[in-house]
Order: C-alpha cells, then sequence, then structure tokens
C-alpha cells in the first residue's frame, strides 16, 4: 500500500484532489480555508450524529466539537474537535476526514503529502497490527494520523498542538 501511494505522490496535487473528500480534508484541515455553503453540505445537530463519526480521543474532555456532514461524496463528514483542560505537549485542536467513499490509497496519499519524513509505519504491539499509521511533529505544530477502520472507512486527522491551533485561528496554515 505504502508503494501505490508513493507512484500516487508522483502524481500531479490535482490527480490526487479529484475526490471531494480529500479536496474538502486539504481545505479544512491543512489550509483552514474551507467555507461551508448550503450545497456543499452542513452542520450537523447533537442528535443527528451517529457513531460512524466517533474520533477516538482517548476521552478527553472536548471543549466544543463540530460534525460537518458533505453532500459528495456520501458517508463523508468532517470533525472538528477543540479540546479544552488542555496537559503539556497536548494536542489543541483536530480536524479529522471520516468517510466511506475514499479509497485506501487516496487516504494514504493525503496522509504522507507534505510530511516531512516519509518513514512512517503502521502501529505495531507484540502480537497486534492496528491500521494505523502516526507522524508527530511537535517542533512543526502538528501531528497527522491516518487509520483504517473494520468497515472499510478511513480516518484521516491533523492535530495541532496549542501554538499552531492558536495560528490557525488567525488564518495561517499549519501542514
Amino acid at each position: 500500500m505504502i508503494v501505490s501511494a508513493l507512484v500516487l505522490l508522483a502524481m500531479s496535487p490535482s490527480a490526487l484532489g479529484g475526490n471531494g473528500a480529500i479536496k474538502a480534508f486539504r481545505e479544512a484541515c491543512v489550509e483552514g480555508s474551507m467555507r461551508l455553503s448550503p450545497s456543499r453540505g452542513r452542520v450537523l445537530k447533537g442528535r443527528e450524529i451517529t457513531d460512524f463519526v466517533y474520533i477516538q480521543d482517548g476521552g478527553r474532555t472536548n471543549a466544543q466539537r463540530t460534525v460537518v456532514k458533505l453532500n459528495e461524496p456520501t458517508s463523508t463528514y468532517l470533525v472538528i474537535t477543540e479540546y479544552g483542560s488542555l496537559q503539556k505537549n497536548s494536542i489543541a485542536r483536530s480536524c479529522a476526514l471520516v468517510s466511506g467513499a475514499v479509497s485506501k490509497q487516496e487516504a494514504t496519499a493525503a496522509y504522507l503529502e507534505n510530511l516531512p519524513d516519509k518513514a512512517s509505519i503502521p502501529m505495531w504491539q507484540p502480537n497486534m497490527y492496528f491500521p494505523q499509521w502516526t507522524s508527530d511533529h511537535p517542533e512543526l505544530g502538528y501531528r497527522k494520523r491516518l487509520r483504517f477502520r473494520d468497515d472499510g472507512s478511513i480516518v484521516l486527522e491533523v492535530g495541532m498542538y496549542p501554538a499552531a491551533a492558536a495560528q490557525m485561528n488567525t488564518g495561517m496554515t499549519k501542514q
């Protein structure tokens, strides 16, 4: 899978951006410039949010979570979380794409895009393999994760450390 992602990375950025979900991820989570219109999607109310958009966050207290359901492609959501009660060196804000419409190859290529190192490996514990990749760069202000779920969907996430999250709120890009 990593080989096919590297082949995709060699392609032009427009070839990777053909999927509307990946484009929305770049705009919302990487650039911080997404504009939401009724034709593009809508913010879900509490009772509309299903378990499909659940993001593993270690049970952290969150100050605010916003879930956006995109119209295209279907079964695609953006989950933006701002955490409260921060501990030193913890993630202050995360933005994740949760989608059943993104292929593993597209997700892997988007994950590897703009990373300072390409040597990310799957999470491994003795006798256990977790289909999740993490590239953590506190010195650059972010952590990027890609997780493949058992139902075939993906979670592609950018977490920002406090200083980077503050800059994102002022309109600067982070990753």
